[in-house]
């Protein structure tokens, strides 16, 4: 199958134009109705991958949307695209370069995220100076995209755990204002 780029629309699939009018067709089926239909319904249509849990019971689908959206993943080459993705290739041309992220699962990551979680210790208990010798109190992440979100949930969602000492901003731009 061609590789499909990301800057391309998925409305050009078949399976899309398909989903698009069954949505135009389908009524308003409350979830009560749908497992009224189906009682093993949380069964059929949930399930592991690897260690997530997908539960798609509880969303409008049923099987014939389900086989549709594995029609539009194969007609726009998803499973191609993760691989390009894993194997380093430029999967985003906009950015002009790799995703990389994916390589801190991998085993030789563990030393970027030893030197990470060092880092962190560092500035949390105070060892870690800036250019005046003071301890770093203030960390500003820069990101676009999901490189400014992906930190920013994962913030919010650990703000109980935040040191007391240490305040974090986060921004998508490099606009003063912002900043």
């Amino acid at each position: 199958m061609a590789a499909v780029t990301s800057g391309s629309s998925p409305s050009g699939a078949p399976a899309w134009a398909a989903l698009a009018d069954l949505a135009g067709r389908a009524g308003v089926v409350s979830l009560r109705e749908r497992f009224a239909l189906d009682p093993s319904r949380s069964e059929h249509f949930a399930g592991g991958v690897g260690d997530l849990w997908v539960d798609w019971s509880r969303h409008p689908v049923d099987d014939e949307v389900m086989g549709l959206l594995c029609d539009l993943s194969e007609q726009r080459d998803v499973s191609g695209f993760c691989a390009r993705m894993l194997a380093g290739d430029m999967v985003n041309p906009t950015e002009g370069r790799s995703a990389t992220h994916t390589a801190l699962r991998a085993s030789d990551g563990d030393e970027t995220l030893g030197r990470m979680a060092d880092l962190a210790d560092s500035i949390r208990d105070g060892s870690y100076t800036g250019a005046t010798g003071e301890p770093v109190r203030a960390v500003v992440s820069l990101g676009i995209g999901g490189s400014y979100l992906g930190p920013t949930m994962a913030h919010e969602a650990l703000a109980h755990l935040a040191h007391p000492d240490v305040t974090v901003r986060f921004s998508s731009s490099l606009d003063g204002a912002d900043l």
